[in-house]
């Protein structure tokens, strides 16, 4: 997924993801592994101008409780607030 990402390829990056993401759903990697690589995910959606899609996964992540609203998730809505209608 990262060398996809730094090779400037992002779909793919995603596409990588979302083979993972199925792969793990039961086993493997622990709750901050699994946190990390999701808010990884959703900046490669902004870099990609995807707001949508990172929205989505950011609302899928919260709602599973992968990722919490505390933390980074907090500076993600301070940077992109305005792109998803969440107010600054």
């Amino acid at each position: 997924m990262v060398a996809h990402h730094l090779n400037g390829d992002i779909p793919a990056a995603l596409e990588v993801f979302d083979g993972l993401k199925s792969c793990t759903k039961e086993d493997g990697g622990t709750g901050p592994e699994k946190a990390q690589t999701l808010l990884y995910v959703i900046k490669l959606c902004i870099e990609q101008g995807n707001n949508e899609d990172a929205l989505s996964r950011l609302e899928k992540g919260l709602e599973s409780k992968i990722i919490s609203a505390r933390g980074e998730v907090s500076q993600l809505r301070g940077k992109s607030g305005s792109r998803f209608g969440w107010p600054n």
